[in-house]
């Protein structure tokens, strides 16, 4: 550094001797260089180690400035893309400035790449990693792909300027950038897990269902019996299902249920397919059956529907008086869901009733407290009412006419007509199959009569 001073301080007196000689031009520009080159050394050494500390420690700010400063230093030695200022021009030969002229009319577009130098793209990298931090997603990016243009492919630590992008993208809800530039940093380093993993999680409610299969599967193969995001197995076992790949769907939902036995509603899902997809009605028994134990009273739907599955099976395997007792234990969930919104009507109408005294008052005299009571009154009707919406939603997706009619149908074939009969009657009144339910009515009166 005492080398460097000494020249320094050479070039500063030449200077002055050229401005007491009167060459100012020359003056100036051995100043001007002189200054560069002071600033050039004072940012050269312990520059790059500061701004890393920095960034380790979560300064982000003050490392910005840091690298920022560093970029704006190198750039200023960069001269070959900068035009020379036009008060120069003037003094020179129009030869010159037609020269000049040529040189701009035969001017070339530069490529995108630049050239291939590792210190900006550090710099560059740690700038946009800093913006990012700070939330300044934008000017974020434009670091990461300035970086891109400092360095030549060598498929090693690029992934992280691609993933830098992605995450960019994510935060201002661009998901195409988001997802291209992920898929980027995973092909670049197929090796990373975890973008495999974020990348199956973010293409899950896509269309790209057979791609999120492949990246999940990915990440569980490598993690193995080590797997500790258990999400994984369930969407797996979701997107298989939703391909029609019913048999590696169950092969997941067991997968999960080893690792945690005790959720309920997963012994459901796989009951559920194992029932209405693969066919395998002792899975699906046991697994319901499961399900009914864990889950807690306030479940009403699922535990309704699970057992009107289970007597669906039974029914299937001709098992009649088994198939029964679960029909009507689904109806005793139904029956539940009936009585609330009885509830729910009784409430509604004597919220009615006070409304309308309430009002009558209103209407003779103003009672700002009455109108207060009014409007709350009004406020509590409309959620008793949205509550039994709710409900009678609920209630008509558990199928009540088609567990009284599914009851009627084992009656009848274990040629218990009567009973048969009582729950015909009951699937008119749900208007399940009313014309087929007559018929049969009709036919079992028929059959009492004749004694057979």
């Amino acid at each position: 550094m005492n080398t460097i001073g000494h020249d320094i301080e050479a070039v500063a007196e030449k200077s002055r001797k050229w401005k007491r000689e009167g060459i100012m031009k020359k003056a100036y520009y051995i100043l001007s260089l002189m200054i560069l080159l002071l600033l050039v050394f004072s940012h050269t050494g312990n520059g790059e180690e500061t701004y890393r500390d920095d960034i380790n420690k979560g300064n982000y700010k003050q490392a910005l400035k840091s690298i920022l400063k560093e970029i704006e230093v190198i750039n200023s030695t960069r001269v070959d893309d900068k035009s020379i200022p036009t008060d120069f021009i003037t003094l020179v030969s129009e030869k010159q400035i037609v020269n000049i002229n040529r040189m701009f009319r035969e001017r070339t577009a530069q490529p995108f790449f630049i050239e291939d130098n590792e210190k900006l793209y550090s710099l560059h990298s740690a700038a946009g990693k800093c913006l990012y931090e700070t939330r300044v997603y934008d000017d974020a990016m434009n670091h990461y792909y300035q970086a891109l243009r400092f360095r030549k492919f060598t498929g090693s630590g690029e992934d992280e300027i691609f993933y830098g992008i992605a995450k960019c993208c994510e935060k201002n809800d661009k998901m195409k950038g988001y997802l291209d530039a992920l898929e980027t940093a995973s092909s670049i380093n197929p090796r990373n897990y975890d973008y495999s993993l974020e990348l199956g999680r973010a293409l899950y409610r896509t269309v790209e269902k057979k791609k999120s299969i492949y990246h999940l599967e990915r990440y569980a193969a490598i993690k193995g019996k080590d797997l500790a995001e258990l999400d994984v197995l369930i969407k797996l076992a979701g997107l298989n299902e939703d391909i029609h790949r019913y048999l590696e769907s169950e092969r997941y939902y067991i997968q999960y249920l080893e690792k945690k036995p005790n959720d309920a509603f997963i012994h459901y899902a796989l009951g559920y397919t194992a029932f209405m997809n693969t066919g395998n009605y002792e899975l699906a028994q046991s697994e319901l059956g499961k399900s009914l134990e864990l889950f807690p009273d306030v479940e009403i739907y699922r535990k309704s529907k699970a057992y009107e599955y289970i007597g669906d099976i039974k029914y299937k395997l001709l098992r009649y008086n088994e198939a029964i007792d679960a029909y009507l234990e689904t109806i005793k969930y139904q029956d539940k869901v009936q009585k609330e919104i009885e509830e729910n009507d009784r409430q509604i109408k004597q919220l009615e009733e006070e409304i309308v005294k309430i009002k009558a008052i209103l209407l003779k005299e103003r009672n700002f407290v009455q109108y207060n009571e009014y409007q709350f009154q009004m406020q509590e009707k409309e959620k008793i009412i949205v509550l039994r919406r709710e409900k009678r939603y609920e209630y008509n997706k558990l199928n009540p006419g088609k567990s009284r009619w599914n009851i009627a149908e084992c009656y009848e074939k274990s040629e218990k007509y009567k009973e048969a009969i009582v729950y015909y009657r009951q699937s008119i009144q749900f208007s399940y199959k009313s014309n087929e339910a007559r018929e049969k009515i009709i036919k079992i009166q028929l059959k009492i009569k004749r004694g057979y």
